[in-house]
Protein backbone atom coordinates (compact mmCIF):
# COMPACT_ATOMS: atom_id res chain seq x y z
CA UNK A 1 0.00 0.00 0.00
CA UNK A 2 1.33 3.40 -0.96
CA UNK A 3 1.13 5.87 1.98
CA UNK A 4 2.81 8.90 0.49
CA UNK A 5 4.51 10.17 -2.65
CA UNK A 6 7.74 11.88 -1.64
CA UNK A 7 11.02 11.81 -3.53
CA UNK A 8 10.01 8.94 -5.77
CA UNK A 9 9.62 6.16 -3.09
CA UNK A 10 6.58 4.77 -1.39
CA UNK A 11 6.86 4.78 2.41
CA UNK A 12 5.08 1.43 2.58
CA UNK A 13 6.39 -0.75 -0.22
CA UNK A 14 9.53 1.10 -1.22
CA UNK A 15 8.65 0.85 -4.94
CA UNK A 16 9.33 3.48 -7.58
CA UNK A 17 6.64 5.97 -8.36
CA UNK A 18 5.13 5.59 -11.85
CA UNK A 19 6.95 7.07 -14.82
CA UNK A 20 4.38 9.81 -15.25
CA UNK A 21 5.39 11.18 -11.81
CA UNK A 22 9.07 10.44 -12.27
CA UNK A 23 11.76 11.74 -14.68
CA UNK A 24 10.30 13.82 -17.62
CA UNK A 25 10.82 12.61 -21.21
CA UNK A 26 11.34 14.53 -24.46
CA UNK A 27 8.09 14.48 -26.44
CA UNK A 28 5.95 16.45 -28.76
CA UNK A 29 3.05 18.65 -27.69
CA UNK A 30 0.45 15.91 -28.06
CA UNK A 31 2.57 13.47 -26.12
CA UNK A 32 3.16 16.12 -23.39
CA UNK A 33 -0.58 16.90 -23.31
CA UNK A 34 -1.41 13.22 -22.91
CA UNK A 35 1.26 12.82 -20.27
CA UNK A 36 0.02 15.88 -18.37
CA UNK A 37 -3.53 14.58 -18.52
CA UNK A 38 -2.42 11.20 -17.28
CA UNK A 39 -0.37 12.81 -14.50
CA UNK A 40 -3.28 15.02 -13.45
CA UNK A 41 -5.63 12.07 -13.39
CA UNK A 42 -3.23 10.03 -11.30
CA UNK A 43 -2.61 12.94 -8.94
CA UNK A 44 -6.35 13.41 -8.44
CA UNK A 45 -6.84 9.71 -7.89
CA UNK A 46 -3.98 9.63 -5.42
CA UNK A 47 -5.29 12.70 -3.59
CA UNK A 48 -8.75 11.15 -3.37
CA UNK A 49 -7.27 7.92 -2.06
CA UNK A 50 -5.15 9.76 0.50
CA UNK A 51 -8.13 11.84 1.64
CA UNK A 52 -10.28 8.75 1.91
CA UNK A 53 -7.58 6.95 3.87
CA UNK A 54 -7.12 9.96 6.18
CA UNK A 55 -10.84 10.27 6.75
CA UNK A 56 -11.11 6.57 7.50
CA UNK A 57 -8.16 6.81 9.90
CA UNK A 58 -9.64 9.81 11.72
CA UNK A 59 -13.04 8.11 11.99
CA UNK A 60 -11.44 4.92 13.24
CA UNK A 61 -9.46 6.88 15.83
CA UNK A 62 -12.53 8.76 17.04
CA UNK A 63 -14.50 5.54 17.24
CA UNK A 64 -11.68 3.88 19.19
CA UNK A 65 -11.51 6.79 21.63
CA UNK A 66 -15.27 6.75 22.10
CA UNK A 67 -15.26 2.99 22.55
CA UNK A 68 -12.42 3.26 25.04
CA UNK A 69 -14.28 5.86 27.05
CA UNK A 70 -17.46 3.81 26.92
CA UNK A 71 -15.73 0.67 28.13
CA UNK A 72 -13.76 2.46 30.84
CA UNK A 73 -10.39 2.00 29.14
CA UNK A 74 -9.48 5.71 29.22
CA UNK A 75 -6.02 6.56 30.51
CA UNK A 76 -5.97 7.05 34.29
CA UNK A 77 -5.33 10.59 35.47
CA UNK A 78 -4.91 9.79 39.16
CA UNK A 79 -1.86 7.77 40.09
CA UNK A 80 -0.50 6.07 43.19
CA UNK A 81 3.29 5.75 43.49
CA UNK A 82 4.99 3.32 45.88
CA UNK A 83 8.51 1.96 46.14
CA UNK A 84 9.21 -1.39 47.74
CA UNK A 85 12.00 -3.89 48.25
CA UNK A 86 9.55 -6.47 49.60
CA UNK A 87 7.30 -9.02 48.00
CA UNK A 88 3.70 -7.76 47.69
CA UNK A 89 2.14 -7.39 51.13
CA UNK A 90 -1.54 -7.97 51.76
CA UNK A 91 -2.03 -4.20 51.99
CA UNK A 92 -0.29 -3.73 48.65
CA UNK A 93 -2.43 -6.39 46.99
CA UNK A 94 -5.54 -4.77 48.41
CA UNK A 95 -4.59 -1.35 47.02
CA UNK A 96 -3.55 -2.81 43.64
CA UNK A 97 -6.87 -4.63 43.49
CA UNK A 98 -8.73 -1.35 43.92
CA UNK A 99 -6.68 0.20 41.11
CA UNK A 100 -7.47 -2.78 38.87
CA UNK A 101 -11.19 -2.03 39.15
CA UNK A 102 -10.95 1.76 38.67
CA UNK A 103 -10.14 2.92 35.12
CA UNK A 104 -9.39 6.44 36.39
CA UNK A 105 -6.73 5.16 38.80
CA UNK A 106 -3.23 3.94 37.96
CA UNK A 107 -0.68 2.52 40.36
CA UNK A 108 3.05 1.93 39.91
CA UNK A 109 5.48 0.13 42.20
CA UNK A 110 9.13 1.17 41.80
CA UNK A 111 11.77 -1.52 42.25
CA UNK A 112 15.31 -1.36 43.58
CA UNK A 113 18.02 -3.99 43.39
CA UNK A 114 16.64 -5.84 46.44
CA UNK A 115 13.09 -6.04 45.09
CA UNK A 116 12.04 -9.54 43.94
CA UNK A 117 12.31 -9.57 40.16
CA UNK A 118 9.06 -11.54 39.87
CA UNK A 119 7.08 -8.90 41.80
CA UNK A 120 3.52 -8.95 40.55
CA UNK A 121 0.09 -7.81 41.71
CA UNK A 122 -3.02 -7.38 39.60
CA UNK A 123 -3.75 -3.70 39.00
CA UNK A 124 -0.19 -2.44 39.51
CA UNK A 125 2.46 -1.52 36.98
CA UNK A 126 5.85 -2.81 38.12
CA UNK A 127 8.77 -0.54 37.20
CA UNK A 128 11.64 -2.99 37.39
CA UNK A 129 15.30 -2.01 37.50
CA UNK A 130 15.65 -3.09 33.87
CA UNK A 131 12.64 -1.00 32.86
CA UNK A 132 14.12 2.00 34.68
CA UNK A 133 17.28 1.72 32.57
CA UNK A 134 15.17 2.02 29.41
CA UNK A 135 13.28 5.14 30.47
CA UNK A 136 15.69 7.48 28.71
CA UNK A 137 15.75 9.62 31.85
CA UNK A 138 18.83 11.58 32.85
CA UNK A 139 17.79 11.22 36.48
CA UNK A 140 17.42 7.44 36.14
CA UNK A 141 20.97 7.23 34.81
CA UNK A 142 22.34 9.35 37.65
CA UNK A 143 20.50 8.00 40.71
CA UNK A 144 22.27 5.49 42.97
CA UNK A 145 20.77 2.07 43.62
CA UNK A 146 19.70 0.90 47.09
CA UNK A 147 18.24 4.36 47.60
CA UNK A 148 14.77 5.58 48.49
CA UNK A 149 15.34 8.24 45.83
CA UNK A 150 14.55 5.60 43.17
CA UNK A 151 10.95 6.51 43.98
CA UNK A 152 11.47 9.64 41.85
CA UNK A 153 11.33 7.42 38.77
CA UNK A 154 7.81 6.41 39.74
CA UNK A 155 6.81 10.06 39.73
CA UNK A 156 8.28 10.49 36.25
CA UNK A 157 6.52 7.33 35.09
CA UNK A 158 3.14 8.58 36.34
CA UNK A 159 3.69 12.01 34.79
CA UNK A 160 4.58 10.39 31.45
CA UNK A 161 1.27 8.49 31.61
CA UNK A 162 -0.74 11.70 31.87
CA UNK A 163 -1.15 12.00 35.64
CA UNK A 164 -3.10 15.03 36.86
CA UNK A 165 -2.75 14.06 40.51
CA UNK A 166 -0.31 11.75 42.30
CA UNK A 167 -0.77 10.12 45.68
CA UNK A 168 2.41 8.74 47.17
CA UNK A 169 2.44 6.26 50.00
CA UNK A 170 4.47 3.37 51.45
CA UNK A 171 4.07 -0.38 51.23
CA UNK A 172 3.19 -0.60 54.94
CA UNK A 173 0.24 1.80 54.64
CA UNK A 174 -3.31 0.78 53.82
CA UNK A 175 -5.11 3.63 52.07
CA UNK A 176 -8.79 3.87 51.24
CA UNK A 177 -8.50 5.64 47.89
CA UNK A 178 -12.15 6.75 47.96
CA UNK A 179 -11.27 8.80 51.03
CA UNK A 180 -7.95 10.01 49.60
CA UNK A 181 -9.23 11.30 46.24
CA UNK A 182 -12.26 13.08 47.67
CA UNK A 183 -14.11 15.60 45.46
CA UNK A 184 -12.68 18.48 47.45
CA UNK A 185 -9.10 17.22 47.50
CA UNK A 186 -8.90 16.76 43.75
CA UNK A 187 -9.36 20.52 43.45
CA UNK A 188 -6.79 23.14 44.41
CA UNK A 189 -9.42 25.40 45.97
CA UNK A 190 -9.54 23.63 49.32
CA UNK A 191 -11.68 24.59 52.26
CA UNK A 192 -9.15 24.96 55.06
CA UNK A 193 -10.48 25.06 58.57
CA UNK A 194 -7.67 27.08 60.04
CA UNK A 195 -4.91 29.22 58.63
CA UNK A 196 -2.05 28.87 61.09
CA UNK A 197 -0.09 32.06 61.70
CA UNK A 198 2.65 32.56 64.26
CA UNK A 199 4.91 35.58 64.28
CA UNK A 200 7.15 34.18 67.02
CA UNK A 201 7.61 30.55 65.98
CA UNK A 202 8.02 29.62 62.32
CA UNK A 203 7.94 25.89 63.11
CA UNK A 204 4.48 24.63 64.04
CA UNK A 205 3.54 21.12 65.14
CA UNK A 206 0.38 20.26 63.19
CA UNK A 207 -0.42 17.26 65.37
CA UNK A 208 -1.39 19.75 68.05
CA UNK A 209 -4.22 21.07 65.89
CA UNK A 210 -5.59 17.56 65.53
CA UNK A 211 -5.76 17.02 69.27
CA UNK A 212 -2.29 15.59 69.98
CA UNK A 213 0.13 18.27 71.22
CA UNK A 214 2.01 15.50 73.00
CA UNK A 215 3.52 14.06 69.80
CA UNK A 216 5.56 15.66 67.03
CA UNK A 217 6.47 14.74 63.44
CA UNK A 218 9.87 13.41 62.40
CA UNK A 219 12.10 16.33 61.49
CA UNK A 220 10.43 18.86 63.78
CA UNK A 221 13.04 21.19 65.37
CA UNK A 222 13.62 19.81 68.85
CA UNK A 223 14.02 23.27 70.37
CA UNK A 224 10.44 24.09 69.28
CA UNK A 225 8.66 21.07 70.76
CA UNK A 226 7.32 22.92 73.82
CA UNK A 227 6.36 26.08 71.94
CA UNK A 228 3.35 24.75 70.04
CA UNK A 229 0.09 26.58 70.52
CA UNK A 230 1.12 29.48 72.71
CA UNK A 231 0.98 32.20 70.07
CA UNK A 232 -1.18 30.76 67.33
CA UNK A 233 -3.73 33.02 65.66
CA UNK A 234 -6.52 31.41 63.68
CA UNK A 235 -9.08 32.66 61.23
CA UNK A 236 -12.58 33.11 62.58
CA UNK A 237 -14.08 31.30 59.60
CA UNK A 238 -13.11 28.50 57.28
CA UNK A 239 -11.52 30.00 54.17
CA UNK A 240 -10.38 28.68 50.82
CA UNK A 241 -6.69 28.36 50.02
CA UNK A 242 -4.58 27.34 47.03
CA UNK A 243 -3.14 24.05 48.27
CA UNK A 244 -1.56 21.85 45.57
CA UNK A 245 0.24 19.77 48.24
CA UNK A 246 -1.88 17.95 50.82
CA UNK A 247 -0.18 15.90 53.53
CA UNK A 248 -2.55 13.33 55.01
CA UNK A 249 -1.93 12.37 58.62
CA UNK A 250 -2.27 8.74 59.61
CA UNK A 251 -3.59 7.00 62.69
CA UNK A 252 -2.05 4.05 64.48
CA UNK A 253 1.67 4.59 64.11
CA UNK A 254 2.26 8.01 62.51
CA UNK A 255 5.70 9.17 61.44
CA UNK A 256 7.30 10.39 64.66
CA UNK A 257 11.05 10.48 65.29
CA UNK A 258 13.18 7.91 67.13
CA UNK A 259 13.40 10.08 70.25
CA UNK A 260 9.63 9.88 70.61
CA UNK A 261 9.62 6.14 69.96
CA UNK A 262 12.44 5.45 72.41
CA UNK A 263 10.94 7.52 75.22
CA UNK A 264 7.17 7.17 74.74
CA UNK A 265 6.86 3.65 73.47
CA UNK A 266 3.50 2.93 75.07
CA UNK A 267 1.80 5.31 72.60
CA UNK A 268 3.17 3.55 69.52
CA UNK A 269 0.47 1.95 67.41
CA UNK A 270 -2.34 3.54 69.42
CA UNK A 271 -2.35 7.15 68.22
CA UNK A 272 -5.77 8.45 67.25
CA UNK A 273 -6.17 11.96 65.92
CA UNK A 274 -9.32 14.00 66.34
CA UNK A 275 -11.33 13.16 63.25
CA UNK A 276 -13.87 15.95 63.68
CA UNK A 277 -11.66 18.95 62.95
CA UNK A 278 -11.23 20.50 59.50
CA UNK A 279 -7.89 20.70 57.66
CA UNK A 280 -5.06 23.09 58.51
CA UNK A 281 -3.24 25.35 56.05
CA UNK A 282 0.11 26.86 56.96
CA UNK A 283 0.56 30.53 56.18
CA UNK A 284 3.64 31.76 54.36
CA UNK A 285 6.48 31.87 56.88
CA UNK A 286 5.06 28.96 58.91
CA UNK A 287 6.66 25.53 58.43
CA UNK A 288 6.05 21.99 59.57
CA UNK A 289 7.91 18.93 58.27
CA UNK A 290 6.00 16.36 56.28
CA UNK A 291 7.09 13.00 54.93
CA UNK A 292 6.31 10.79 51.94
CA UNK A 293 3.95 8.48 53.81
CA UNK A 294 0.63 9.77 52.47
CA UNK A 295 0.82 12.90 50.32
CA UNK A 296 -1.47 14.10 47.53
CA UNK A 297 0.21 16.23 44.85
CA UNK A 298 -1.60 18.28 42.20
CA UNK A 299 -0.02 18.65 38.78
CA UNK A 300 1.17 22.20 39.47
CA UNK A 301 3.35 20.86 42.30
CA UNK A 302 4.78 17.77 40.56
CA UNK A 303 8.14 19.49 40.10
CA UNK A 304 8.49 19.74 43.90
CA UNK A 305 8.35 15.96 44.43
CA UNK A 306 12.08 15.25 43.97
CA UNK A 307 13.42 13.17 46.87
CA UNK A 308 17.12 13.83 47.65
CA UNK A 309 19.63 11.09 46.87
CA UNK A 310 22.56 12.33 48.98
CA UNK A 311 21.05 12.32 52.48
CA UNK A 312 20.32 9.43 54.87
CA UNK A 313 17.04 7.61 54.22
CA UNK A 314 15.51 8.91 57.47
CA UNK A 315 16.32 12.45 56.34
CA UNK A 316 15.63 12.56 52.60
CA UNK A 317 11.84 12.96 52.49
CA UNK A 318 11.88 15.44 55.38
CA UNK A 319 14.38 17.71 53.65
CA UNK A 320 12.24 17.39 50.50
CA UNK A 321 9.23 18.50 52.55
CA UNK A 322 10.96 21.60 53.88
CA UNK A 323 12.38 22.44 50.44
CA UNK A 324 9.03 22.12 48.66
CA UNK A 325 7.20 24.23 51.23
CA UNK A 326 9.48 27.20 50.67
CA UNK A 327 9.00 27.04 46.90
CA UNK A 328 5.26 26.58 47.38
CA UNK A 329 5.12 30.07 48.89
CA UNK A 330 6.57 31.50 45.68
CA UNK A 331 3.69 29.86 43.80
CA UNK A 332 1.21 31.56 46.09
CA UNK A 333 0.31 28.22 47.64
CA UNK A 334 -0.02 26.88 51.16
CA UNK A 335 0.76 23.42 52.46
CA UNK A 336 -2.36 21.72 53.76
CA UNK A 337 -2.59 19.01 56.42
CA UNK A 338 -5.66 16.84 56.55
CA UNK A 339 -6.76 13.43 57.75
CA UNK A 340 -7.68 10.39 55.73
CA UNK A 341 -8.62 6.85 56.59
CA UNK A 342 -5.00 5.74 56.34
CA UNK A 343 -3.60 3.38 58.95
CA UNK A 344 0.04 2.45 59.17
CA UNK A 345 1.18 -0.87 60.57
CA UNK A 346 4.86 -0.08 60.55
CA UNK A 347 7.38 -2.66 59.46
CA UNK A 348 9.90 -3.63 62.13
CA UNK A 349 12.51 -0.97 62.88
CA UNK A 350 15.51 -0.77 65.16
CA UNK A 351 14.86 2.52 66.95
CA UNK A 352 18.53 3.08 67.79
CA UNK A 353 19.40 2.67 64.12
CA UNK A 354 16.60 5.11 63.28
CA UNK A 355 18.05 7.51 65.86
CA UNK A 356 21.46 7.37 64.20
CA UNK A 357 19.86 7.86 60.79
CA UNK A 358 18.02 10.94 62.04
CA UNK A 359 20.98 12.75 63.60
CA UNK A 360 21.07 15.32 60.80
CA UNK A 361 17.44 16.14 61.51
CA UNK A 362 18.07 16.69 65.20
CA UNK A 363 21.12 18.85 64.55
CA UNK A 364 20.01 20.79 61.48
CA UNK A 365 16.22 21.12 61.35
CA UNK A 366 16.29 24.49 63.08
CA UNK A 367 19.10 25.62 60.79
CA UNK A 368 17.09 24.43 57.77
CA UNK A 369 14.10 26.54 58.81
CA UNK A 370 16.35 29.57 59.20
CA UNK A 371 17.97 29.01 55.79
CA UNK A 372 14.60 28.78 54.07
CA UNK A 373 13.29 31.92 55.73
CA UNK A 374 16.43 33.85 54.72
CA UNK A 375 16.61 32.61 51.12
CA UNK A 376 16.33 35.34 48.48
CA UNK A 377 14.92 33.79 45.28
CA UNK A 378 16.79 34.21 42.01
CA UNK A 379 15.05 33.78 38.69
CA UNK A 380 11.69 34.81 37.30
CA UNK A 381 10.33 31.30 36.85
CA UNK A 382 9.80 28.36 39.19
CA UNK A 383 12.23 26.03 37.39
CA UNK A 384 15.10 28.47 37.93
CA UNK A 385 14.09 29.06 41.53
CA UNK A 386 13.94 25.31 42.11
CA UNK A 387 17.56 24.88 41.01
CA UNK A 388 18.68 28.03 42.84
CA UNK A 389 17.25 26.87 46.18
CA UNK A 390 18.76 23.44 45.59
CA UNK A 391 22.19 25.08 45.17
CA UNK A 392 21.63 27.29 48.21
CA UNK A 393 20.99 24.27 50.41
CA UNK A 394 24.03 22.55 48.94
CA UNK A 395 26.11 25.60 49.85
CA UNK A 396 24.62 25.30 53.34
CA UNK A 397 25.91 21.70 53.62
CA UNK A 398 22.45 20.15 53.83
CA UNK A 399 22.99 17.99 50.74
CA UNK A 400 24.88 17.73 47.44
CA UNK A 401 21.87 17.53 45.16
CA UNK A 402 22.47 20.08 42.40
CA UNK A 403 23.20 17.55 39.64
CA UNK A 404 20.06 15.60 40.52
CA UNK A 405 17.96 18.77 40.63
CA UNK A 406 19.21 19.78 37.21
CA UNK A 407 18.61 16.29 35.75
CA UNK A 408 15.09 16.26 37.21
CA UNK A 409 14.23 19.64 35.69
CA UNK A 410 15.63 18.55 32.32
CA UNK A 411 13.59 15.34 32.40
CA UNK A 412 10.41 17.25 33.20
CA UNK A 413 11.03 19.71 30.38
CA UNK A 414 11.72 16.87 27.94
CA UNK A 415 8.37 15.34 28.91
CA UNK A 416 6.60 18.64 28.22
CA UNK A 417 5.77 19.39 31.85
CA UNK A 418 4.66 22.99 32.31
CA UNK A 419 6.20 24.59 35.37
CA UNK A 420 3.79 26.88 37.20
CA UNK A 421 4.26 30.61 37.09
CA UNK A 422 5.66 32.50 40.03
CA UNK A 423 2.70 33.28 42.30
CA UNK A 424 0.46 30.94 40.31
CA UNK A 425 -1.97 30.96 43.21
CA UNK A 426 -2.03 34.75 43.49
CA UNK A 427 -4.82 35.18 40.96
CA UNK A 428 -6.80 32.43 42.63
CA UNK A 429 -6.31 33.93 46.08
CA UNK A 430 -7.29 37.38 44.79
CA UNK A 431 -10.42 35.98 43.17
CA UNK A 432 -11.44 34.10 46.29
CA UNK A 433 -10.80 37.11 48.49
CA UNK A 434 -12.70 36.76 51.74
CA UNK A 435 -14.92 34.02 50.34
CA UNK A 436 -15.51 31.33 52.91
CA UNK A 437 -16.63 27.75 52.78
CA UNK A 438 -19.85 26.73 54.52
CA UNK A 439 -19.76 28.00 58.08
CA UNK A 440 -17.80 25.88 60.51
CA UNK A 441 -17.51 26.87 64.14
CA UNK A 442 -14.01 28.14 64.75
CA UNK A 443 -12.29 27.50 68.05
CA UNK A 444 -9.12 28.95 69.46
CA UNK A 445 -6.40 26.39 70.07
CA UNK A 446 -6.75 26.04 73.85
CA UNK A 447 -10.54 26.03 73.67
CA UNK A 448 -10.40 23.36 71.00
CA UNK A 449 -8.17 21.08 73.07
CA UNK A 450 -10.29 21.50 76.18
CA UNK A 451 -13.42 20.68 74.17
CA UNK A 452 -11.66 17.58 72.89
CA UNK A 453 -10.78 16.60 76.46
CA UNK A 454 -14.40 16.86 77.48
CA UNK A 455 -15.51 14.77 74.52
CA UNK A 456 -12.94 12.00 74.91
CA UNK A 457 -12.59 12.17 78.68
CA UNK A 458 -9.38 10.89 80.22
CA UNK A 459 -8.08 9.51 76.91
CA UNK A 460 -7.46 13.00 75.55
CA UNK A 461 -4.08 14.70 76.00
CA UNK A 462 -3.86 17.47 78.59
CA UNK A 463 -2.58 20.86 77.53
CA UNK A 464 -1.39 24.06 79.12
CA UNK A 465 0.86 26.85 77.88
CA UNK A 466 4.00 25.56 79.54
CA UNK A 467 4.15 21.85 78.80
CA UNK A 468 2.22 18.82 77.65
CA UNK A 469 0.81 16.53 80.28
CA UNK A 470 -1.22 13.38 80.20
CA UNK A 471 -3.36 11.09 82.22
CA UNK A 472 -2.34 7.68 83.42
CA UNK A 473 -4.23 6.06 80.57
CA UNK A 474 -1.97 3.83 78.54
CA UNK A 475 -3.13 5.42 75.28
CA UNK A 476 -1.82 8.85 76.24
CA UNK A 477 1.70 10.19 76.48
CA UNK A 478 3.81 10.31 79.64
CA UNK A 479 3.54 13.37 81.85
CA UNK A 480 7.07 14.46 81.03
CA UNK A 481 9.52 13.76 78.19
CA UNK A 482 12.03 12.76 80.86
CA UNK A 483 9.87 9.83 81.92
CA UNK A 484 11.15 6.81 79.99
CA UNK A 485 9.07 3.73 79.45
CA UNK A 486 10.76 2.58 76.30
CA UNK A 487 9.29 0.27 73.73
CA UNK A 488 11.06 -3.10 73.66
Amino acid sequence: MTIGIMGGRSVADGGEVTAAMGRPRRAGGARRTAANATAEAMANATANAVNATAAATVNATVNAVNASAATGDAKPTRWVVVTSINAPTSDMRTMCGVAAKDPALGMVVVADTKTPTDWSAEGCDFLSVEAQKKMGSKLAAALPYKSYARKNLGYLYAISKGAEMIYETDDDNLSDFTKVFTPERVQDEVCSARLVEDKDHAAQNVYAYFGRPDIWPRGFPLNEINNTGGNVLMEKAVQKHYSPIKSLLVNGDPDTDAIFRLTRGEAIGKVQLDGDVPPVALDHGVICPFNSQAVLWSKEAFFLMLIPATTPMRVCDIWRGYFSQRLLWDMGGRLLFDQADVVQVRTAHDYLEDFEGELELYADAGRMVKALLEWKPKGDNMADRFVDLCRTLQDGKFWTETKYCEAWVEDLRTMGYEFPKVDAGGELVARLGAETCPAVAQLGFEEHVRTLQEKLGEKAPRYDNSTSASTDDENSAPASPRKHRGHH
